[in-house]
């Protein structure tokens, strides 16, 4: 049976060789552009807690060393008022207690099925992420989404919370209004369905599947008994 702390994802019943000298010069260039990537993309990522090696679309969605004993996945919708619930609660509590003390990983993932305010939500984090702010942005998207939901999630409402976050609104602006992130809240709607997930919010601790907004203790129980094998 679904819980009542959470919301369902789908309808019911659907389903020439060179010289060793241009050689030399050549694997130079190769390297200064290594590293020029690897500054970008050091250099993009908000880091907090653990480190990152690249920013990868699902690195920058999350906290935590990438080798962490426990992986946790929390999949939400910006219109599922329970999922607002654990963002503020139990997620909270498991990044204080397990994340920052590097014992667990913690990704989230946008699952945009409520409609097009859940699609343009979804797309406006991920452009935040470009800049660094995913966090403060999904953070602050909550918060504005409680204050006024008809509007937060408008184009201008999307706009005003980038400007409190400091984003670069122009490249923001541009990033949302083109959906140069439309293909991966696709890509995530996907991984949702392949693990089987039906309501939101649903949690993947180490694969087990844990549904709607639980207290903490619910999943500080199954964390302590993956750190304890």
């Amino acid at each position: 049976m679904m819980s009542d702390s959470a919301v369902r994802t789908t309808p019911r019943g659907s389903k020439s060789p060179p010289r060793p000298r241009s050689r030399a010069l050549l694997l130079a260039l190769i390297v200064i552009g290594v590293l020029a990537a690897g500054y970008y993309a050091f250099g993009a990522l908000g880091l907090l807690g653990g480190s990152r090696t690249a920013a990868t679309p699902g690195e920058r969605r999350a906290l935590g060393p990438a080798d962490a004993r426990v992986q946790i996945v929390v999949y939400f919708d910006f219109q599922c008022p329970h999922c607002d619930s654990l963002h503020s609660g139990a997620e909270a509590q498991i990044v204080e207690t397990y994340v920052k003390t590097n014992k667990a990983r913690l990704e989230v993932r946008p699952l945009a099925f409520m409609g097009p305010d859940s699609v343009r939500a979804a797309e406006a984090a991920l452009c935040a992420a470009d800049q660094g702010h995913f966090w403060d942005y999904r953070d602050e998207l909550f918060s504005s989404f409680r204050q006024n939901s008809r509007t937060a999630y408008s184009q201008d409402g999307l706009l005003r919370v980038a400007s409190r976050v400091g984003l670069d609104t122009n490249a923001f602006g541009t990033c949302l209004s083109q959906h140069q992130r439309r293909a991966e809240v696709d890509e995530l709607l996907r991984q949702g369905q392949a693990d089987g997930v039906q309501v939101v919010p649903t949690v993947l601790v180490d694969g087990q599947k844990l549904e709607g907004a639980l207290p903490f203790g619910s999943f500080a129980a199954i964390i302590e008994r993956s750190l304890a094998r």
